[in-house]
């Protein structure tokens, strides 16, 4: 496999957690929305890591084939991970999130939902690249 599905979901889901702690400490103490920017990059930083264990460990890069393979494994990954998130966060943190759902209706939330899927690809695409590029560069 060339990618490790255990620890991309264990970056990921770290990562989220660790941003969304930074956004709000920024907003609680100093007053400043971080908005969904911080978010969309972490998805490439997990992948990055995994382009760099998979280099590291093997001393091979995958094919452009086996890159988008990959990216799309992952994005399956991260968006089951973001949904669990997003439904705990209702359930418990943010019930409002459920009444937002509600108001945006069925299509919209299928249409984000496939519009995310795709960027999630793209992004992890990216991120695996310049892991393997980042590793390759590394000192021996």
């Amino acid at each position: 496999m060339i990618y490790r599905p255990r620890m991309y979901a264990l970056v990921f889901l770290g990562l989220s957690i660790f941003i969304s702690a930074i956004f709000f400490v920024l907003d609680r103490f100093l007053g400043l929305g971080g908005g969904s920017g911080g978010s969309a990059v972490v998805p490439m930083l997990a992948a990055m890591v995994e382009g760099q264990a998979h280099l590291k460990n093997t001393n091979e890069k995958p094919s452009g084939s086996e890159m988008w393979k990959a990216s799309v494994g992952m994005t399956v990954i991260a968006f089951i991970v973001s949904i669990v998130i997003a439904v705990v966060m209702a359930v418990t943190i943010a019930p409002e999130l459920t009444e937002i759902a509600k108001d945006l209706g069925a299509g919209i939330l299928i249409g984000a939902s496939v519009f995310m899927f795709v960027l999630l690809i793209l992004m992890s695409r990216l991120g695996y690249g310049l892991g393997i590029k980042t590793q390759a560069k590394a000192p021996k």
